[in-house]
């Protein structure tokens, strides 16, 4: 039996010495294929690089358009909030003389003198005389 012993030793080890061959063998393959994939990752980011460029300058110019675009609107919308603005403040404007003319004729009915009414109200005096001759109507 010794022979089968050695016969089971030599296969074993012709065996195992396959398998290690085989398995460099892929480590080989392995590593030539890692490194021609890094070759090609390498070209693809060297040729992304520039492609990446043109992207962030195509952004920027798109950024600068519609900060452009932003602005006028901006410009414009205050533009018409002023003019909004400027009506409301004569509307407002109106509507306190003429309440204040109002009152400065209910006081000229009651009989309170023209000069006082003026000068409780900030009525100037010609504006007061006028008053005055409404008071009768």
């Amino acid at each position: 039996m010794p022979t089968l012993d050695l016969i089971s030793a030599a296969v074993i080890g012709t065996g195992l010495f396959a398998g290690l061959v085989l398995l460099a063998f892929g480590l080989v393959l392995g590593l030539r294929e890692t490194g021609r994939r890094l070759a090609e990752l390498r070209g693809e980011v060297l040729h992304g690089a520039a492609g990446r460029a043109r992207a962030i300058a195509d952004v920027a110019a798109a950024v600068d358009r519609l900060e452009a675009r932003l602005s006028a609107q901006r410009d414009d919308g205050l533009s018409s909030v002023s003019a909004d603005l400027a009506a409301i403040r004569a509307e407002v404007e109106w509507l306190g003389g003429e309440r204040m003319i109002e009152e400065a004729v209910r006081m000229c009915r009651e009989g309170i003198p023209a000069r006082r009414v003026g000068e409780e109200l900030g009525i100037s005096a010609d504006s007061m005389r006028v008053i005055s001759l409404l008071r009768v109507n």
